[in-house]
């Protein structure tokens, strides 16, 4: 979140040098094993895990130019941080008491893929802003992931893998998409696609069986 906040500050070489230094220091913490190199196995929790990562890195960088073309820096930082703000706070609003959190991300899900439909055909820049806004409702149920993980007994660093592999696999779809339609709106279709496998993903998943690869 800092990263995204602080990024229209600084310059691509400084960028560059900052990550360099960020992959340095984990990979000298033995603690971290985020920074272990693992042969992932993969059940249906952790393939909605990567849909879900890849429906947000594959638009979250153009939907921030297409608000810096719209507002400046300034304003695509602000607009970025109360965007988050949403996603923070969805949960103890929203899915403070929950029980079922199948349902939960079914239905914030279903929420998140309504909205970036609307981003991507609603014309009205204000609406595609104000939805923007709110994707983080729908968006926080990574949560319920987590949850389902732990109660399964599933292995920690396969959730790590699903994670780091949406994070990196978002962008390099999204530089494809945009090199192959010159559009960054036609990013958020996609994350719509995505988050959409993620949903249907969770919610044909069986309540009694999670050791299900697909």
């Amino acid at each position: 979140m800092i990263g995204f906040f602080l990024g229209f500050g600084f310059n691509a070489f400084i960028g560059i040098a900052g990550s360099l230094i960020v992959i340095f220091a984990i990979c000298l913490s033995d603690s971290n094993d985020k920074s272990t190199v693992v042969i992932p196995h993969f059940y249906r929790l952790q393939w909605i895990l990567l849909f879900h990562e890849l429906h947000y890195f594959v638009y979250c960088y153009a939907v921030m130019l297409i608000a810096y073309q719209y507002s400046g820096a300034v304003g695509a930082t602000m607009l970025f941080f109360l965007s988050w703000i949403a996603y923070v706070s969805s949960r103890k609003l929203f899915y403070k008491n929950i029980s079922n959190y199948k349902k939960a991300f079914v239905f914030g899900h279903s929420i998140l893929v309504i909205l970036l439909v609307f981003i991507y055909f609603i014309p009205n820049m204000v609406i595609k802003i104000i939805c923007w806004l709110l994707t983080g409702i729908g968006g926080t149920t990574e949560f319920c992931i987590g949850e389902l993980e732990t109660k399964a007994g599933q292995n920690a660093a396969n959730h790590n893998c699903a994670e780091n592999y949406g994070h990196i696999g978002g962008v390099l779809v999204a530089i494809f998409i945009v090199i192959i339609t010159e559009n960054l709106l036609s990013t958020v279709l996609i994350a719509g696609i995505f988050a959409s496998i993620a949903l249907i993903l969770m919610f044909t998943k069986k309540e009694d069986i999670f050791d299900e690869s697909m």
